[in-house]
């Protein structure tokens, strides 16, 4: 344990120590987030790390957690006492490996790619969002309009942003998709579909057959794109309970 202490007395994250990490852009809800940066080189093992923290830190209505990859975990609270109890009480470690934990403002990860790239639509899953939070994101982000489908329970959740001179039609959506024209009527029409694959295995063939249904509706050039929640190789997964994949 002094070992872990010790480093964690000279770890930066905004430092150059190590292998430094940077956490991808998803949106923000009133949610309360931490990213938690797992220094091992072992294949982390999401279950354990749920029941171990479910025991350390007995939050008052439990988390929902998100493997991001390259060792990085978001945990998710309806609480904020929770996550500042949390964070007042570090340093953490799991299977003997130092854990470091911050507060994780996913609306500034999506501002900083916004203004780099500076996008005309923007899709997003997981968003954990709901309607009434949409038109504060949007205005935050500077685009024009937005189509959203908001989250049920604690999770899911669409949205999509485009500019004030961007024309888009949205044509449907559901949990799992939304569909638009670009420039419709037009010689250079073209369609968008942004899509969330059902993360549960048990209803993979709901959300293929939904996408292969949206692909007949039109014959318009179309790009499809999001998080198909879909495996090509069993080793593309890293940690977790494993999974058949298509």
């Amino acid at each position: 344990m002094e070992e872990i202490i010790e480093g964690w007395s000279r770890l930066s994250l905004q430092g150059p120590e190590g292998d430094g990490f940077r956490l991808r852009s998803e949106m923000g809800s009133e949610e309360f987030v931490l990213a938690a940066k797992f220094f091992t080189k072992r294949v982390l093992n999401t279950d354990a790390i749920a029941k171990n923290f479910s025991q350390l830190w007995r939050s008052r209505n439990g988390f929902k957690m998100k493997d991001l990859g390259n060792h990085i975990v978001l945990f998710i609270f309806d609480n904020k006492l929770d996550t500042d109890r949390i964070l007042a009480s570090q340093p953490w470690s799991f299977d003997k490996s130092l854990v470091a934990i911050q507060c994780y403002d996913k609306v500034q990860e999506l501002g900083d790619f916004i203004q780099a790239q500076d996008p005309s639509v923007v899709f997003l899953a997981e968003t954990w969002l709901n309607e009434a939070r949409l038109g504060s994101i949007r205005d935050s982000l500077q685009f024009g309009h937005n189509h959203g489908v908001s989250k049920i329970t604690r999770g899911g959740g669409l949205a999509l942003f485009w500019k004030e001179n961007f024309s888009v039609s949205v044509e449907s959506s559901s949990l799992h998709h939304i569909d638009v024209v670009i420039n419709k009527r037009k010689e250079n029409a073209w369609r968008f579909i942004g899509f969330y694959g059902a993360p549960e295995t048990h209803f993979r063939d709901e959300t293929w057959n939904l996408l292969h249904d949206l692909h007949n509706r039109f014959s318009l050039p179309w790009l499809c794109g999001g998080d198909f929640n879909e495996l090509l190789k069993s080793h593309e997964k890293c940690g977790g309970r494993l999974r058949p994949y298509g």
